[in-house]
């Protein structure tokens, strides 16, 4: 039969080889034309072999590229996993762990990742108080797989590895398909106990330091209570004195007026204060002119550093000027000038007294040279012997009475001169005076006085000493005599020095004598 010859072909075909062709009879028949489409069918499922063949070699060559990429990737997450210090726990729908990096499993191990804790173990995991265990269900782990996301939650974890326990957060997220259902969860936990640490010892610190801030805090307000205190005092103080006193910064600008100074200038105080101190202040000497600022003790207190006195004028607000005593201390600090304290006292009253007292001594001394010119004339008569003859004896009183009613005429003579020096009226008439007499003269004067306290006197001068030039009505008191047992018992006498301050005498004790002295 015809169509035995397609056995062999059919029966191959079955197999899936279509390499054998059909021989085509020559005959132009139904049974030809069978044999075409046949052939033509082999054809056409030959061509779709080679090409599903090319394209299960390129699908194969693609799988195994993407197979090891997947590979490749897999030993990276590996790797990256490893290297991640944070604990990475991937689980199932289940909670069963999928994947878990070397930080989880040192972290959780496979007890602790969910609910195997035996309640007597001290292992386990625990809320932040280190206390209460944590309920699986409310755990990062089990919200994830439910669908729910979760971030830094504080949890406290203990284990066989880690027995003292470590802090962690918590943070996870779930799983979802493409089609938007929760196929699992990924849960990292981050060690935060160094974190917590330095979070107790912050605490400790602020604690301690706001301890210390409390502490100084109540010094300083107990300081500035004593510092108001004394500024309240010192303010009572200085309102209460009688002199004026103004505080002047270092630019020399008015920093305080006391009630005194504003009495005294009759200016208020809240009119002064922040104004320059020269041109608020102004000074005026005795012919009423305007004292320069550098011939003010303002400014000779600040270039020599030291307390400045002097006498001066100063203007009332109504434009009467009044004679000050003014004394400028400057204040010194870390040896650095921060300002001045300028206080002055009216003196009109000192100045009324010292004229009066002047007049008064002038008037004095001019009655009391009338007793000792009559004395004088008449003893003079006796002397020239107008009224008689004199023993030599009586002479010789005579002639001692003569000299100290001269000495007398002195002392009045050195009075006026005092009044006139004060007054400004004083004539200098120098005259050749014999000094050896002069003080032979007071030691015969006060010969008793020497003998009582005992004294030796050394003259170191000669007799006949050329004489010098001085006032006139000039005369010499020497008060050692009076103080000379208290301190020393030897007193020298020389024209070359001044005047003595005595032996091994403390530079006070010296003052104080030569004081009297004068």
């Amino acid at each position: 039969m015809r169509l035995d010859a397609l056995t062999p072909i059919f029966a191959q075909a079955a197999v899936g080889d279509f390499s054998q062709d059909i021989v085509i009879p020559d005959n132009d028949d139904k049974f030809t034309e069978l044999y075409v489409g046949i052939q033509v069918m082999l054809d056409v499922i030959r061509d779709q072999t080679r090409e599903m063949q090319l394209f299960n070699q390129e699908l194969s060559d693609q799988i195994a590229l993407q197979t090891e990429a997947l590979h490749k990737q897999n030993r990276l997450l590996e790797t990256t996993l490893k290297s991640i210090g944070d604990a990475i726990v991937v689980v199932d729908i289940n909670a069963k762990p999928v994947i878990m990096n070397p930080a989880a499993e040192k972290l959780l191990g496979p007890t602790l990742l969910l609910g195997t804790r035996d309640e007597h173990s001290p292992y386990g995991v625990f809320h932040s108080d280190m206390v209460i265990p944590y309920d699986d269900n409310a755990r990062p782990v089990m919200r994830a797989i439910h669908g729910e996301a979760t971030d830094g939650i504080e949890m406290f974890i203990k284990n066989q590895a880690m027995p003292l326990g470590v802090f962690v957060t918590a943070s996870g997220q779930p799983l979802l398909d493409e089609a938007g259902k929760v196929f699992g969860g990924v849960v990292v936990y981050r060690d935060i106990s160094v974190h917590k640490q330095l979070e107790a010892e912050l605490r400790e610190y602020t604690q301690e330091l706001e301890d210390k801030v409390n502490q100084r805090t109540a010094e300083l307000e107990q300081y500035l209570l004593v510092l108001h205190k004394q500024e309240v005092q010192e303010k009572a103080v200085l309102e209460s004195i009688g002199d004026g006193v103004i505080a002047i910064d270092q630019e020399r600008n008015i920093l305080f007026v006391n009630q005194a100074a504003e009495q005294m200038l009759e200016k208020r105080s809240v009119d002064m204060i922040g104004k320059p101190f020269l041109t608020e202040v102004p000074a005026y000497n005795e012919k009423g002119e305007l004292i320069s600022d550098r011939d003010r003790p303002f400014e000779l207190a600040i270039n020599e550093g030291k307390v400045v006195n002097g006498k001066y004028f100063y203007m009332r607000k109504n434009g009467i000027r009044f004679p000050v005593a003014v004394t400028v201390s400057p204040i010194i600090l870390a040896e650095k000038f921060i300002g001045l304290v300028n206080s002055f006292r009216d003196i009109t009253r000192e100045i009324q007294i010292d004229q009066a007292k002047n007049e008064l001594v002038s008037l004095a001394s001019h009655q009391l040279r009338t007793p000792p010119t009559g004395i004088k004339w008449y003893t003079g008569m006796l002397l020239a012997e107008e009224v008689g003859p004199v023993t030599k004896e009586q002479r010789s009183y005579l002639e001692e009475i003569l000299y100290n009613n001269q000495r007398m005429i002195d002392v009045v003579n050195a009075m006026l001169d005092v009044s006139r020096i004060e007054l400004g009226t004083l004539t200098i008439e120098a005259k050749p005076t014999n000094v050896p007499a002069l003080i032979e003269g007071l030691l015969k004067e006060l010969a008793l006085q020497i003998e009582l306290k005992r004294l030796v006197i050394e003259k170191k001068y000669a007799e006949d000493e050329p004489p010098a030039l001085a006032q006139g009505n000039d005369f010499i008191h020497i008060n050692a005599f009076e103080t000379s047992r208290q301190f020393f018992t030897v007193l020298t006498l020389s024209l070359d020095i001044c005047c003595s301050k005595g032996i091994n005498l403390s530079q006070e004790r010296q003052d104080w004598v030569i004081s009297k002295a004068l």
